[in-house]
């Protein structure tokens, strides 16, 4: 984390922490508290003064208050083609109709991976839009977990399924596109407005309510252009309970690359992105809080109401370290999540610190052997593209994402 990025947090969270022990101030604001109750669950809540903190049985971890932010990254069109450097031509076992256009996939080389773990038993908890869980690609592994106050259910943006798919769309079942961690159980939080757009409150009360379902992965492709002391502080609660968290940094590479947050947060790791000639993509934020880079340009992934679609930015590399990192944890579930750090920042590749899964897998013990076989398809597959009349429509039905700045 930079210097300025750390002092300018110090600085909100002094602030802030100075306002409301002030009574005078304090009886007349609300203050949003991320607390710690007596059976060690959290729990973020509103408080009318400075009283109620005193009086409250809970031990108060963090207090702010409550800042609005944009979320929801622009959507860049980067690398539509051309061949994948540095990658040879191979064979791939996912027998889905669109796995051939994820350039991201076979840039990690993730069918031999899976002879080893697909995810099984793992639960990564997506702090987005919210996700599409009759998807047909999701086989119904989404769990409703947090839905944000006053909002709809479900994902009528795209983006969260979107980021959702790429870490456990379904593999061999003949229906749109393959994930990252095929097998893993995904955990949704609508954090937004159908828009996009949320707040830190909602952030933080979704991460908070994701630690207390004992997920193992967190993700948030997500940032905002100020710090959140309450998210700052939800994450740190995270990473005590050993829960790795991936944040996007950011995709305003081209405007001299202002720091985001949360990827700034020191005990977050921060993932840049890639084009498939494995450069780093122009919107792609380049600061010293980047951990890592993945694959983010021209994903191609799934969308509400049954299909797919392609976004880029670092939303769409994040998913990619996230769903390896989900890997790991089915393989060895004790990993803390300073040692996810380690094991995937020290074995990546290059310059830019290209994730690689294969050596993080290595380096566990787990040698890259020849693509797992996989059963037969189905004699009755799912159809492609299956509409399902319960599920949510995107905002935008055009399956070929470009958002402008908000």
């Amino acid at each position: 984390m930079n210097k300025i990025a750390r002092t300018l947090s110090t600085l909100t969270t002094a602030a802030v922490l100075a306002i409301s022990s002030s009574p005078a101030l304090a009886v007349n604001t609300n203050q949003v508290s991320l607390v710690q109750r007596a059976d060690g669950s959290l729990a973020i809540t509103t408080q009318h003064s400075h009283l109620d903190k005193l009086l409250s049985n809970d031990k108060v971890l963090a207090t702010t208050t409550d800042e609005v932010a944009t979320f929801i990254e622009p959507i860049q069109d980067d690398d539509l083609g051309g061949p994948l450097a540095g990658i040879a031509t191979q064979a791939h076992d996912a027998k889905d109709p669109n796995r051939s256009s994820q350039w991201g996939l076979t840039q990690l080389d993730i069918e031999p991976a899976w002879s080893h773990t697909k995810g099984e038993g793992v639960t990564v908890a997506v702090i987005d839009t919210g996700i599409d869980i009759t998807h047909p690609d999701f086989e119904g592994r989404v769990t409703r977990g947090y839905t944000a106050p006053g909002q709809n259910q479900g994902d009528f943006n795209g983006h969260g399924t979107h980021v959702a798919g790429i870490i456990g769309a379904g593999d061999n079942n003949q229906i749109a596109g393959t994930g990252v961690a095929p097998d893993v159980k995904l955990w949704e939080a609508k954090v937004t407005q159908d828009s996009g757009i949320g707040n830190s409150t909602w952030m933080a009360e979704g991460i908070v309510a994701a630690i207390n379902a004992n997920v193992d992965v967190i993700n948030i492709s997500m940032t905002a252009n100020a710090p959140m002391p309450l998210v700052e502080a939800a994450i740190s609660q995270a990473v005590a309970r050993n829960i790795p968290v991936f944040a996007a940094a950011g995709n305003e590479g081209l405007k001299g690359s202002p720091t985001r947050w949360p990827a700034a947060y020191s005990n977050t790791i921060a993932v840049g992105s890639i084009t498939r000639s494995l450069t780093r993509s122009g919107f792609s934020n380049v600061n010293d809080y980047v951990d890592l880079t993945a694959p983010g340009s021209a994903i191609n992934s799934l969308l509400p109401g049954g299909g797919m679609g392609m976004m880029s930015g670092t939303s769409q590399a994040t998913p990619h370290a996230a769903g390896v990192a989900a890997l790991i944890k089915a393989l060895k579930p004790s990993t803390s999540a300073n040692a996810m750090r380690d094991l995937l920042v020290n074995n990546t590749d290059g310059e830019l610190k290209t994730l690689n899964a294969h050596k993080s897998l290595d380096a566990l013990g787990f040698q890259k052997t020849a693509p797992v076989l996989l059963a037969p398809s189905p004699n009755n597959p799912k159809p492609n593209n299956r509409e399902h009349t319960n599920a949510p429509k995107p905002n935008n039905p055009v399956r070929h994402f470009i958002r402008p700045e908000r």
